[in-house]
């Protein structure tokens, strides 16, 4: 009893250190230090290579698929830069991080190419791995294999049965011969596309397509589907139907344990009661209301940021032409604390940030916290002034906008300073709000100091759900 809990004690916290540390480990040893493999071999030789680091630092089994579908999705990112990023990424200074990070929180090149829906479609095929069975007799066009495939890493042909090692999440490999049971049964959710013998193609392919017809029973442990004939409109259709892979239900049963078991470690060593640990599919939001352009808000960000919270920023989706919502939501479905970095000068900013995160709890199945800060007064000359301090390469309101200062200001003026001021004694009335002078504070120690306690109040849970 008692003694075989003591002896089992050491193994379970020592599996929890090691998840502690995966976030870390993936960044160092399976990014940065196979970055080399991946510019110089190509994804296939990098995702076997990435295989082995999962195995040799003891990521546990329930965690790698996910970690390897990670790891998939940056190797299609890095095939998204151009030459000259491709070189910075090896860089000094960690050059790495500037590419991976936006790509791990959902915002990388190959979400921004994607519109809502096909990011939705391309989430889901993520937790697979998918194999398609050429038997048309001819190549497979570029343009087919890209349309099947969107949103997953594109391997190398595989030979005869499909040899060239296992199948991994985030991927598509093709093969023109019928796949075996070694390739099938893996434990990998895969996802099996036959494509049949075009008109006049030899008889050899027609018999290796007979031989698939067969392929449920020779992949009894497939873990996922096997589908014939379909093009790619209707590959489309039949990936809405498809349910979310095993590996999500598996990782968040897996994570919420983990989770558990280091909120006791920690009371047990003094790190606070498990009671007050974060919720798995907890979020806090932090939001600046009844705060123009040249506030400090950014400011305050970037100290969370640095505290390790993630940032969705409006003015930086603007210059790459993203979707602000759209971005925001993907960072809701896996970061606990978000900074929500966009102007909310008045009522109507305050009830599209309600929109756009109860929009998200309802996508991510997550319940939402809101941190809520507005300045104790406004100050019009100290925030216009450092408008106009801004450079012309600032993505925030600047005065080398097409009109100028003039064009400028009456932005400045008409759609931020004067809402912000109206609104600014009700907004004090809000549920929960942080009430603060930090904004207009001299030197660096007022945002430092309204940023811990923020970092406080997230930890303790001491701010309003949504629905409050």
């Amino acid at each position: 009893g008692a003694a075989g809990a003591a002896g089992a004690a050491p193994v379970r916290v020592l599996a929890i250190a090691k998840l502690k540390c995966l976030r870390y480990l993936v960044r160092t040893f399976g990014v940065r230090n196979l970055l080399s493999v991946l510019l110089e071999h190509g994804p296939s030789a990098y995702l076997a290579r990435a295989a082995k680091f999962c195995a040799n630092w003891g990521v546990p089994e329930a965690h790698r698929p996910a970690t390897l579908s990670a790891l998939s999705s940056w190797a299609r990112e890095v095939g998204m830069l151009s030459a000259l990023e491709r070189a910075e990424l090896t860089g000094r200074g960690g050059s790495y991080l500037r590419f991976l990070e936006p790509c791990l929180e959902g915002r990388g090149r190959q979400h921004a190419a994607s519109s809502p829906a096909d990011a939705g479609r391309s989430e889901k095929l993520r937790g697979y791995a998918m194999l398609l069975v050429n038997l048309t007799g001819a190549p497979l066009p570029p343009e087919d294999l890209a349309a099947y495939g969107r949103g997953l890493l594109p391997l190398a042909r595989r030979g005869g049965g499909g040899g060239g090692g296992k199948l991994q999440p985030g991927t598509v490999a093709t093969t023109d011969f019928p796949p075996g049971g070694r390739l099938l049964n893996t434990g990998v959710p895969t996802l099996v596309l036959v494509l049949p013998p075009r008109d006049g193609a030899d008889s050899r392919w027609r018999k290796m397509y007979e031989r698939c017809a067969g392929l449920e029973s020779v992949g009894a442990g497939l873990k996922g589907r096997v589908f014939r004939g379909l093009s790619p409109a209707q590959w489309d259709e039949a990936v809405k139907g498809l349910p979310p892979s095993p590996l999500a239900a598996a990782a968040a049963a897996a994570a919420a344990e983990s989770d558990g078991v280091g909120a006791a470690v920690a009371g047990a060593v003094g790190g606070g009661p498990a009671g007050a640990r974060r919720l798995e599919n907890e979020r806090t939001v932090v939001a600046v209301a009844a705060l123009p352009p040249g506030g400090g808000k950014s400011t305050l960000f970037r100290r969370l940021q640095e505290a390790g919270w993630q940032v969705a920023s409006s003015d930086e989706e603007r210059a790459r032409g993203g979707s602000f919502d759209e971005t925001l939501s993907r960072v809701l479905r896996s970061a606990p604390a978000v900074c929500y970095d966009k102007n909310l000068p008045d009522a109507n900013g305050l009830s599209k940030l309600c929109r756009v995160l109860r929009a998200a709890e309802t996508r991510h199945g997550v319940r939402v916290r809101v941190l809520l800060v507005a300045p104790r007064s406004l100050r019009h000359d100290v925030m216009w002034a450092r408008v106009g301090a801004r450079a012309a390469t600032d993505h925030a309101l600047t005065q080398h906008i097409e009109g100028g200062a003039a064009k400028a200001y009456e932005i400045f003026n008409a759609v931020f300073f004067e809402p912000s001021r109206k609104a600014l004694s009700s907004v004090h009335r809000l549920p929960g709000v942080l009430v603060s002078d930090a904004f207009w504070a001299e030197g660096a120690e007022g945002p430092k100091e309204l940023a811990e306690e923020l970092v406080r109040r997230a930890t303790a849970g001491d701010a309003p759900t949504l629905a409050e």
